[in-house]
């Protein structure tokens, strides 16, 4: 009986984690390192985001999606891994700036998916990015 307790507490765990199935990520909130900046990120038939800066809400249920050739990136997506990962570091720039050193810092969540690709987003203090990654070979892509 203890068994089948644990069993069903663990199915009830993943079910409420992945509730589109263990392909989909989990809605996955995304902050840059001062607080100020928080993305929400979802995953279903598309890939989907929010972002608020400083608890306003600037975009809503925004989709990505990329067309290389006769690929569509981002319809249907099915997540591999959720990679989550944080950066303090300085960029010392080889182009003269206002400042010698550039202090950097970001929180990231990279989304593997089904197809060689991934997406990568970050937030910074100063703002929120996403980008593309594939192992598509170099002449599919142009």
């Amino acid at each position: 009986m203890k068994l089948r307790s644990i069993a069903l507490l663990l199915f009830l765990k993943v079910g409420l984690l992945y509730p589109a199935g263990l392909n989909a990520a989990p809605s996955s909130t995304l902050s840059s390192p001062d607080g100020s900046i928080v993305a929400t990120i979802r995953v279903g038939d598309r890939i989907r985001y929010d972002v608020a800066v400083a608890d306003t809400l600037v975009l809503k249920d925004s989709t990505l999606s990329l067309d290389i050739e006769d690929r569509k990136l981002g319809i249907s997506p099915q997540v591999t891994a959720a990679i989550p990962r944080n950066f303090k570091g300085v960029i010392k720039p080889p182009v003269h700036q206002k400042a010698a050193i550039i202090q950097e810092a970001y929180n990231e969540l990279r989304l593997e998916m089904a197809g060689d690709y991934a997406v990568v987003f970050r937030a910074y203090n100063e703002g929120f990015a996403y980008r593309w990654e594939t192992k598509l070979a170099a002449p599919t892509v142009r």
